[in-house]
């Protein structure tokens, strides 16, 4: 069986677990907790849950695979600089801690 189809296989009954969590907690289905309510399912869930760390990888690469998202990283896409690369910027170089050496 190959990756996807267990990753499949994880998130179908991972679905039922925000609910699960809000009932044992909260005696309610997660739809009819409080936004604290939902956090805190959804913290508890995150504690070595496969399916939440399985979903979250599969909705965040979903999202930004998308060319619409890419601009809340930062990514200009493959864009033309029209000449020589000229570098990182210096608030790169920066946050890196280190100097461009080459010219």
């Amino acid at each position: 069986m190959d990756n996807l189809a267990n990753e499949t296989l994880s998130i179908i009954p991972g679905l039922k677990k925000p609910d699960e969590e809000c009932r044992k907690h909260f005696q309610k289905n997660c739809a009819e907790g409080s936004g604290e309510q939902k956090k805190a399912a959804c913290d508890e869930m995150a504690k070595g849950n496969h399916f939440f760390n399985v979903f979250t990888g599969i909705a965040s690469g979903a999202y930004y695979s998308d060319p619409k998202c890419w601009k809340a990283l930062g990514h200009a896409g493959n864009v033309p600089i029209g000449g020589p690369f000229p570098g990182p910027p210096d608030e790169v170089l920066k946050q890196a801690d280190v100097e461009q050496t080459v010219e």
